[in-house]
């Protein structure tokens, strides 16, 4: 019962941080030098790693990452 309680409060604890720290993001001005730095280095990050499937499943989008480089499916997003 103790694994069950710490696990839903640390999952709770972290979908709190996410909601918080997308909030953060989405207020941040698009020019800000730590946003632009985060998103150089997500976009290094992913031109250098292979984040694909190797049977090609899943190739229309990068999944989280494409939500700080601002675009989905690869088309820019109107927040973005």
């Amino acid at each position: 019962m103790l694994i069950v309680i710490i696990g839903t409060l640390f999952a709770l604890s972290v979908g709190l941080l996410w909601i918080t720290a997308n909030a953060f993001w989405a207020k941040m001005d698009a020019q800000d030098p730590n946003k632009l730095l985060a998103l150089e280095i997500s976009q290094t990050t992913r031109a250098h790693l292979p984040w694909g499937l190797g049977n090609g499943a899943g190739g229309h989008s990068n999944g989280w990452l494409d939500r700080f480089s601002g675009k989905r499916n690869g088309v820019p997003n109107r927040q973005g």
